[in-house]
């Protein structure tokens, strides 16, 4: 089994997705003359940064602060934590250099993936969260592929927990290392914090988040 799937990891996250995705970014940077990666940055930090901690105009679930902390939580959790190091010991220093250079092109992804779910989110006034989107949403309402995007909803609630398993996996194995903690306690400790806070839904996550991420 575990040859199996790292088969399949290495067939699907070969040098061709690599290419794929860098391409990608490469395109929609040219494609939008370099607006959300390399142009009007000062604009940007104005209307993010420099708004965090106004009201905003628009009808939202969340602050700007709390939003923008929950994405930060995102991008600075273990999955790129754990990824970095692994880069680093696999590829060496130069690892580095592609990875700021991915990063840069990868803005433009990241930016047209938020557009996208701003345009097709949907409202559910009796939901906990206001407003929902996700990419079967957008493949739903922006392509009209409904099957689709019901295959892709089934996916990933199939195969998202893998995910976090692989992460959780990441924090018991580095406090038992550093800290000599058994890992059934941090897992413990683990799953109990974030069942409280999941069934919280949005607002409670965010809420959690605009607390922990400025200590992160």
């Amino acid at each position: 089994m575990s040859q199996w799937l790292q088969s399949a990891a290495n067939a699907m996250w070969g040098t061709w997705m690599t290419v794929l995705i860098l391409a990608t970014g490469i395109f929609l940077s040219i494609r939008f003359r370099f607006y959300y990666n390399f142009r009007k940055i000062p604009f940007h930090f104005r209307n993010t940064f420099g708004k965090m901690f106004k009201k905003g105009e628009g009808t939202g679930t969340v602050s700007g602060f709390a939003a923008a902390c929950t994405a930060m939580a995102n991008t600075i959790g273990v999955g790129n934590i754990g990824g970095v190091a692994t880069a680093l010991v696999s590829g060496g220093p130069g690892a580095i250099f592609w990875m700021w250079f991915s990063g840069l092109f990868g803005m433009s992804i990241k930016a047209c993936e938020i557009i996208l779910g701003q345009r097709y989110r949907v409202k559910y006034s009796e939901s906990m969260d206001e407003y929902m989107c996700d990419r079967s949403f957008v493949m739903k309402n922006a392509l009209g592929w409904k099957k689709g995007a019901m295959i892709l909803a089934v996916a990933c609630f199939v195969f998202g927990p893998w995910t976090c398993s692989v992460q959780s996996e990441s924090v018991t194995s580095s406090l038992k290392e550093a800290f000599h903690i058994d890992p059934r306690i941090s897992i413990a400790i683990l799953g109990i914090t974030c069942l409280i806070t999941i069934f919280g839904g949005l607002k409670r996550i965010s809420s959690i988040m605009e607390k922990v991420v400025p200590f992160i």
